[in-house]
């Protein structure tokens, strides 16, 4: 959680589905909002939905700008792991995984943010979760 000069607090989460295979479905990053001190919350804003099985989006942060009104910036890593299709056990082996950090943005006090995008990608085989 984020609190701007202008006293708005964001708060991040990832959602996801736990009854698909591989990480367990969608994953999805979500940005909620409180413009009166905390005492009420926002219903959270999608800044990433991702649909493939393969994906899986993890350790959030959001950070409200400590100059600028109503902008905020949220970063997450994205674990990708191999295909299954190719390789039924690829699953299994930690180091075929790819993680990039993928960054958003808000200017409007989080009503809306930005789609993620990738600011760093380590390569293939590697993360930058646990390196």
């Amino acid at each position: 959680m984020s609190i701007g000069p202008d006293g708005i607090a964001y708060s991040i989460a990832i959602a996801f589905e736990v009854s698909g295979p591989a990480f367990g479905g969608a994953s999805t990053v979500i940005i909620s909002r409180s413009t009166d001190g905390g005492v009420s919350w926002q219903r959270p804003v999608t800044a990433e939905l991702d649909t493939s099985f393969t994906v899986l989006n993890d350790k959030e942060s959001v950070t409200a700008d400590p100059l600028d009104n109503g902008v905020a910036y949220a970063v997450w890593d994205r674990l990708v792991s191999p295909s299954t299709n190719a390789n039924p056990d690829s699953f299994n082996v930690t180091p075929a995984f790819r993680g990039p950090v993928l960054f958003s943005k808000t200017t409007d006090a989080g009503v809306t943010w930005s789609k993620g995008r990738v600011v760093f990608d380590p390569g293939q085989n590697n993360q930058t979760i646990g390196t």
